[in-house]
């Protein structure tokens, strides 16, 4: 009797241990999971946000650099047509 009853708890000790350690393993894995998912989650906020910093700023200094160059091209060359045609009217009618 005291055989069966030792042999009893060696199982139910054994049957504990392997509990444990499974729900210990499935409890690792499941953080582990969430720290990586975490980690993307990140990591993409992270790459969108800087891809849509950089888009910005650089359609912005774009914007900026062109338009002083637009606003030269559309107004210096028609003030200097427009030079050129009065000079040239005025030499011509003078």
């Amino acid at each position: 009797v005291v055989i069966v009853i030792v042999v009893v708890a060696l199982v139910a000790v054994i049957v504990v241990v392997v509990v444990v350690v499974v729900v210990v393993v499935v409890v690792v894995v499941v953080v582990v999971v969430v720290v990586v998912v975490v980690v993307v989650v990140v990591v993409v906020v992270v790459v969108v946000v800087v891809v849509v910093v950089v888009v910005v700023v650089v359609s912005v200094s774009r914007y900026l650099s062109l338009s002083p160059s637009l606003n030269y091209l559309y107004h210096k060359p028609t003030d200097t047509i427009k030079k050129a045609l009065n000079e040239t009217s005025v030499g011509s009618f003078s």
